[in-house]
Order: C-alpha cells, then sequence, then structure tokens
C-alpha cells in the first residue's frame, strides 16, 4: 500500500501497488521496508524473489513506485541502509549480509 502524506493535515489517500515484476509474478506483500534519504524503497521479505530485497524508486513518480532491481535470491527478514551501505538480515541461511 502506498500512503500520499503530502498534504497530511487536510487529507490522506491510499492506494494499493501490486506490480508484476520480472515476469515473477505479482508482488502481494512484503515483511519489512525502508526507505532511505534518497527515496530508494528496500523491501524484504516479500513474496517475490524467494524473499530476497527488491529495490524500488519511490522518489521519480511519489505514489508511483518503480521497480529497480532484484537483490540474491536469499530470503531478508529485516532491512537498515544508511550511508548507501545496506544491512540485511539473512535469517533462513544465519547470516548478516551487508
Amino acid at each position: 500500500m502506498v500512503i500520499d502524506l503530502r498534504d497530511l493535515l487536510n487529507s490522506a489517500s491510499a492506494t494499493d501497488w501490486a506490480p508484476t515484476i520480472d515476469n515473477s509474478g505479482s508482488l502481494s506483500s512484503c515483511h519489512n521496508i525502508w526507505i532511505d534519504e534518497f527515496g530508494t524503497a528496500y523491501l524484504a521479505g516479500c513474496t517475490l524473489n524467494g524473499g530476497g530485497l527488491l529495490f524500488v524508486d519511490d522518489a521519480t513518480t511519489p505514489g508511483e513506485p518503480i521497480f529497480v532491481a532484484a537483490g540474491e535470491r536469499e530470503y531478508s527478514h529485516d532491512v537498515y541502509v544508511r550511508n548507501n551501505i545496506c544491512y540485511s538480515s539473512e535469517i533462513n541461511s544465519g547470516v548478516f549480509s551487508i
């Protein structure tokens, strides 16, 4: 779900975003999301890519995210990004990736 908070004092709108990504099927849910200061969204634990990270441009067209790329097909439970470095907890394999 994408929630537009630009006019929060007056209104807020929401839309469902369920794109078909790389002919893998429709994205229907994710466990976690991190959006960095540049507007890149890092989606973790999703129903596509084996739960591996998906990278989405959320800044170019606010409210209409653009799929950029997919990470490794390793389930990512949580994700955090700082200074363009992505930290991912890949709990099924018992590792923490950077």
